[in-house]
């Protein structure tokens, strides 16, 4: 597997570390350590036969380095934005309401652990993070992968380079 290094691809790897960290998200994988959890995020694409729960993670549609003003030559404060699709497996013993409110409840608490560790140590300096409207997959998708609630995360970040 290619390691994500530099600006532009490493806030990828700092994301999976937050997730992986994520109490919220060890519990809807059902992994019991941040060992566990990694497998269960995806880089760019997930593979095809990938079912819920999972993360994918990209880069978004923004990067940029701008010259530090109070720093020397070559001092510069990367902001950027990369992107998380949640898709959380959906309890089949609840009523259809309660499935999603219980994945919204997830979605939630992965946000919040994310923003909680924003900014320590292999993990993004958080400076935004929007979650778009939650959906679930039609019932031809729902036969082939399974039920599920899909949840995409916006999240804005920066560092200094």
């Amino acid at each position: 597997m290619t390691t994500p290094t530099g600006p532009y691809a490493l806030p990828l790897h700092y994301l999976r570390e937050g997730l992986a960290a994520s109490a919220a998200f060890r519990t809807a994988t059902g992994a019991n350590n941040a060992a566990a959890a990694r497998p269960f995020v995806h880089y760019a694409a997930a593979p095809g036969n990938t079912r819920a729960p999972c993360a994918i993670v990209d880069v978004g549609s923004g990067w940029n380095a701008d010259a530090h003003a109070a720093g020397g030559r070559n001092e510069f404060v990367v902001q950027g934005e990369v992107w998380c699709t949640l898709l959380l497996a959906v309890d089949p013993t609840k009523a259809e309401g309660e499935q999603d409110l219980a994945a919204y409840n997830a979605i939630g608490a992965i946000a919040a652990d994310l923003l909680a560790d924003a900014g320590k140590a292999d993990r993004l300096d958080i400076t935004g993070l929007r979650i778009g409207a939650p959906l679930r997959p039609d019932e031809k998708l729902r036969a082939s992968l399974g039920d599920y609630v899909q949840a995409d995360m916006t999240i804005t970040y920066r560092s200094f380079a």
